[in-house]
């Protein structure tokens, strides 16, 4: 579920997708998990059922609007974020998931982002083993820099070029009938690997296609 990748982010490879039909775009921009909850049982959980057995890849981007500036998450807010996470599994049986991390804003501290991605990357990793192995934790934020925002949270065209260099290789996988199992998680340590210091070359660099 992303936001703004047909608006701020159209042109990137992702929001060509959403044009084209290949991908949708079903983001409830500005609400928080319980209510992309509450449109689920509005209405946009039958709609996406209809196309669960064609449904390849989901990608998860939700929990910075129940963010709180001084305690990030409460025990409320990882139950939201989890039945969110337990619905994208269940609308494609055969899907993999993306789960994107939290990123960080100009309104709160980075500790307090940090802190909160690690409790929802704990909520991946308690998964049993079945889901576990169609979820893929994908970490962007330290690549992702706060000049790249247009407010305190909300991603410039920049920001959403590089979110979308980083999800594009699982997506890339999916369209080309790539199966094999990716690896669990992606950190942003295997990503500098890659990028290396050069963030100011960054349309320079050939970000890979991870191996299956």
């Amino acid at each position: 579920m992303l936001e703004r990748f047909k608006i701020t982010g159209s042109s990137t490879r992702l929001g060509l997708l959403c044009r084209e039909g290949s991908g949708w775009d079903a983001g409830v921009g500005g609400d928080k998990n319980e209510s992309v909850l509450y449109r689920l049982d509005q209405g946009l959980r039958v709609v996406l059922s209809k196309y669960g057995t064609d449904i390849k890849l989901v990608v998860l981007a939700s929990g910075t609007n129940n963010l709180h500036p001084k305690h990030g998450f409460k025990a409320k807010d990882l139950e939201s974020w989890s039945a969110l996470l337990h619905e994208c599994l269940a609308l494609a049986s055969n899907a993999e998931v993306l789960v994107c991390d939290v990123f960080h804003r100009t309104d709160i501290l980075d500790s307090v982002i940090e802190a909160a991605n690690v409790q929802l990357k704990a909520v991946v990793n308690g998964l049993d083993a079945r889901d576990r192995a169609r979820v893929v934790w994908v970490e962007a934020r330290h690549l992702i820099a706060k000049n790249m925002l247009v407010d305190h949270v909300h991603l410039n065209e920049e920001g959403y070029v590089v979110w979308d260099k980083v999800l594009w290789p699982f997506v890339q996988g999916v369209l080309e009938g790539v199966r094999g199992r990716r690896k669990q998680t992606v950190t942003v340590q295997e990503r500098e690997k890659v990028v290396g210091t050069t963030r100011d070359r960054r349309d320079e660099t050939e970000w890979p296609v991870l191996e299956s």
